[in-house]
């Protein structure tokens, strides 16, 4: 790929420089040609501002900045088909020129085009980043609720419908008018590689800052705090700032951007005051392009373009939001995948209903960092333990890793429950584990092997193992030894021989007898009592509790933007709106209750709705 650097810096006499140059993906300037302008500052547009600025105005700002760049001895730079512009801006005069609407000869706008993405940066880049393993934590600070100016929920849905294609890979996980140490926990909590703040910014004694309006009192966000919250425990790749005018480099702003680059790898701000609705149509579109795996400039581009062509939008909105990146862009939001998510979908049509998965971030947060052998999953009936575990499992196997996924059939024996095992691996694993599979599948029909005498703990000592489990174990053992593999059991209550089950499968992944096996199941409060000592296997239990009723129309909200609907046309579109109406209604009337509810009357709510209107 081509890379066409453009540097702006002072000069001794008062002017400019521009500086055009070939780049490598470091950043690093190829070769030893470069073409040079040397600008005075009359050579300079006259910038109006830009708020009120109509589509002829923005046409001619565009058409002044690129003769600053397509004159001059950098005529011959154009020459070279890049694929990407990079802009090294090094004078705040020259920063503050919005360099967004610039347009090429054919009076096209280059800051809008994902083919060839235009970007500003200080280059060479600070580095070229590993893989971002998923899933991708992102987290929305919304600074003010002022719905009379900020439609934050709009935009919070705008971020969900954005991430629906892959809601198993990104995170995200909504705060409200933090306090300082409520925002301080929740990075701590959620570490995560993408901040996205919704409100406003203003100038302080210090420079600049985001204003948080918490009950608790009114405090300014910064660079500063996020790096004294982060303290190291996150690889933060992006920052968002919804805030007006966060882009200004002025010597009372100073520019809030530059600030977050020293902690983070990519910063978008903007130039001007942003509507709510030119925001929310940028955000959906920008987290979509990131979710399918474009890089950060041509995501960017991607959103500018949609904003451009949104009716009832100022003209000027689209060349607002300024992208600033200190790390090589190919590599900022590049996320290891080995599977298309859809692929997995259509392939194992089980996982198909973990898009109704709504909030449970913190859970499964918790069940993907911890390290243990063992894993159980529990909560009342319909709670949505499974969702949870689909949920975990979709995200292993779009990362890569061996999963094999099973659940369990009513009155489950012991036998059935091994071979059902070993086929749901060969289902799973192919086609590198079907000569393991049958080499199981063979000792499991041959004659039975004698006990086997292990002891785990102090306590179970000679504890019989049933020679079924033997054969069970050596299997995930030469399975793992491959990859580290995870088996995910689901509805573990129809197992009838529930202590064989503890001691020949549940103990010994606890106890790391199974080698790199990892075994994640869901299991009812009782039966997790029957089966298990406190001193066993309940430290290794997560419990899932009902929603509360109070954060029912959030809850509403996220699950109708994550529907996955089918654009259709204008009629189809009207219905759904219709439902959607309805969805939230009942919420906002269930929010009123004190108690708590259960996902499944979610669900079912918005089915009924689809029926109802015939979408579904």
């Amino acid at each position: 790929m081509n890379r066409l650097l453009f540097r702006m810096a002072a000069a001794d006499d008062d002017g400019f420089l521009i500086t055009a140059a070939l780049l490598d993906e470091r950043g690093e300037i190829v070769g030893r040609r470069w073409w040079e302008r040397s600008l005075s500052r009359k050579d300079l547009p006259v910038i109006p501002e830009l708020g009120d600025a109509d589509e002829a105005t923005i046409t001619q700002i565009g058409a002044e900045l690129g003769a600053v760049l397509t004159g001059g001895g950098l005529a011959a730079a154009w020459e070279q088909g890049a694929e990407r512009l990079v802009f090294d801006i090094r004078t705040g005069e020259l920063a503050e020129i919005p360099w967004e609407f610039l347009t090429n000869p054919q009076d096209k706008s280059l800051f809008t085009r994902k083919e060839q993405p235009s970007l500003r940066a200080r280059v060479p880049y600070r580095r070229m980043l590993d893989d971002v393993d998923v899933p991708i934590n992102v987290l929305v600070v919304v600074g003010d609720d002022d719905s009379t100016e900020i439609d934050y929920q709009g935009e919070i849905e705008a971020i969900y419908r954005g991430l629906r294609g892959a809601p198993c890979c990104w995170h995200v996980e909504a705060v409200v008018k933090p306090s300082e140490q409520q925002l301080r926990d929740r990075f701590a909590d959620v570490r995560p590689q993408v901040l996205h703040f919704v409100g406003h910014g203003h100038r302080t004694e210090g420079g600049a800052a985001l204003r948080v309006m918490a009950d608790s009192g009114e405090w300014d966000l910064d660079n500063r705090f996020v790096a004294r919250a982060l303290e190291g425990s996150t690889d933060l790749r992006l920052v968002v700032l919804n805030a007006c005018r966060t882009a200004t480099v002025t010597p009372a702003m100073r520019g809030l951007a530059d600030g977050f680059l020293g902690e983070a790898s990519a910063v978008v701000s903007t130039q001007g005051d942003v509507t709510s609705k030119a925001a929310i149509v940028f955000a959906e579109r920008m987290y979509h392009e990131l979710a399918h795996g474009k890089a950060i400039d041509a995501a960017v581009a991607a959103a500018r373009d949609d904003v451009q062509f949104t009716p009832e939008l100022p003209d000027s909105a689209w060349g607002l939001p300024v992208l600033h990146v200190a790390d090589a862009p190919e590599t900022i939001l590049r996320h290891r995948k080995k599977w298309q998510l859809d692929d997995v979908i259509v392939k194992f049509g089980e996982l198909a209903e973990v898009v109704s998965l709504v909030d449970r971030t913190a859970i499964r947060r918790d069940v993907h960092r911890r390290d243990s052998g063992l894993l159980l999953i529990t909560g009342k009936n319909k709670v949505g333990k499974s969702l949870v575990l689909r949920s975990y499992l979709l995200t292993k196997l779009v990362g890569g890793a061996p999963a094999v996924y099973l659940s369990l059939r009513a009155n489950t024996s012991t036998g059935d429950f091994i071979r059902d095992v070993i086929m749901q691996a060969k289902r799973w694993l192919e086609p590198w584990a079907g000569e393991i599979c049958d080499d199981a599948l063979t000792a499991l029909s041959g004659p039975a092997p004698g006990p086997v005498m292990l002891g785990f703990r102090p306590e179970d000592a000679f504890q019989d193992i049933d020679p079924r489990y033997r054969i069970l174990q050596d299997f995930l053992r030469k399975l793992a030894r491959h990859a580290p593999l995870v088996l995910v059991l689901d509805n573990l209550r129809r197992v009838l021989e529930r202590e064989l089950l503890f001691h020949g499968l549940l103990l010994p992944a606890a106890v790391r007898e199974l080698g790199s096996v990892r075994v994640v199941a869901a299991i009812d409060p009782s039966d997790l009592s029957d089966l298990i000592s406190e001193d066993a296997l309940r430290p290794r239990a997560i419990r899932i509790q009902p929603f509360r009723t109070k954060d029912a129309e959030m809850l509403a909200r996220e699950l109708v933007a994550r529907f996955p609907l089918d654009p259709g046309d204008d009629d189809v579109q009207a219905r759904w709106q219709q439902v959607r109406e309805r969805m939230l209604a009942w919420a906002e009337q269930l929010a009123t209750q004190e108690g708590e509810f259960l996902p499944a009357e979610l669900q079912l709510r918005r089915d009924t709705l689809l029926q109802e209107a015939g979408l579904k």
